[in-house]
């Protein structure tokens, strides 16, 4: 931020236009099962501490991160609404559900979408929000490792 101050710009964009010897990276960081790094249930004192500092973090990432370049990926099989802090859900940009039911669906999308959306015979089928009550659904790709 401060590096974008001093260069008179306001995002990674900008600043790499400006500069093109000294061009910065985009960062991802993507954590799969997300839930696991902010569950406090049974976490002792110390370990309370740190799942709030990640929380803190986590948060500023999805909130200051894009205009920086840093992304963050997170993924889980079963996302829970007290366990995911809100305010890590209410900054990420870009939400992807695969087929769920309207109490998951609503954790995710903050809508039925998911459970609408997707037939229970349509395995890897995903609805992606586009916000504003505006959804796409495509097909990821199923890699099969028998088939070479």
């Amino acid at each position: 931020m401060k590096l974008f101050y001093d260069a008179g710009v306001d995002n990674i964009e900008d600043y790499n236009k400006a500069h093109a010897t000294g061009r910065l990276r985009h960062l991802v960081w993507a954590c799969d099962e997300a839930v696991d790094i902010f569950d406090k249930t049974g976490a002792s004192k110390a370990r309370k501490a740190q799942i709030e500092q990640v929380d803190r973090l986590v948060s500023e990432i999805a909130q200051k991160g894009r205009f920086a370049g840093c992304h963050a990926i997170l993924s889980g099989q079963r996302l829970d609404a007290a366990t995911v802090p809100p305010q890590v859900r209410t900054n990420l940009s870009c939400r992807i559900c695969g087929r769920a039911d309207e109490i998951l669906s609503n954790i995710i999308l903050d809508s039925r979408a998911a459970a609408d959306l997707i037939p229970s015979d349509a395995p890897g089928r995903f609805v992606l929000s586009n916000g504003a009550n505006s959804y796409t659904v495509f097909q990821a790709y199923k890699f099969d490792e028998r088939r070479q």
